[in-house]
């Protein structure tokens, strides 16, 4: 997948969020791939709704879906 890709997470997933502290992103959500080192697994940015801090999630590549940057969230 490529780096700024919009994608759906299809899982549950663990991440951390800026401040260390694990934090969990739930199925359906929508995030960015801000790292793309590995052909199976991603760094994905997932924003609160709220506009709080962002929580990252390393996340294999088969458990997301790319989106239409265009579609509302």
């Amino acid at each position: 997948m490529d780096l700024l890709a919009i994608v759906e997470l299809m899982v549950d997933v663990q991440g951390w969020s800026m401040d260390d502290q694990d934090a969990y992103v739930l199925r359906g959500r929508v995030g960015t791939i801000i790292e793309s080192g590995d052909a199976e697994v991603v760094i994905v940015e997932f924003r609160g709704l709220d506009g709080a801090a962002p929580v990252l999630a390393s996340v294999a590549c088969a458990n997301l879906r790319l989106r239409d940057p265009q579609a509302p969230d």
